[in-house]
């Protein structure tokens, strides 16, 4: 496939679409877990605000890496150089972080 190829273009606005609709997710799920406690009964709710708000915040950055991504390979394609394989991770830095924030929400849901 060239690299003028609308296919190409297509395909990165389609990858950076599909980022976008997890950042919103991830905000969204944040502002939920936020607002309302993990557990009505729970002795300390604002450990629920904390969670919800690193979540929150990871959306608001994976659609900011989104858009720089987006926009670094955009340039590279008008200056019909291909895009290089060290792009930014970003499925395995999401992945990282969920884990943690999953491992801390797990850890937490147990000690009570």
């Amino acid at each position: 496939m060239e690299v003028n190829d609308p296919r190409v273009q297509l395909s990165l606005e389609r990858t950076m679409l599909s980022w976008m609709r997890t950042g919103l997710t991830l905000m969204g799920f944040g502002f939920i877990v936020a607002r309302f406690s993990i557990r009505p009964e729970m002795r300390t709710p604002e450990i629920s605000l904390w969670i919800g708000l690193a979540l929150v915040v990871l959306g608001v950055l994976v659609n900011l890496g989104a858009s720089f991504q987006y926009s670094k390979n955009i340039k590279l394609l008008k200056n019909l150089k291909p895009i290089s394989e060290e792009a930014l991770p970003m499925g395995r830095i999401l992945s990282f972080i969920l884990a943690v924030i999953g491992i801390a929400l797990v850890s937490y849901l147990v000690s009570f």
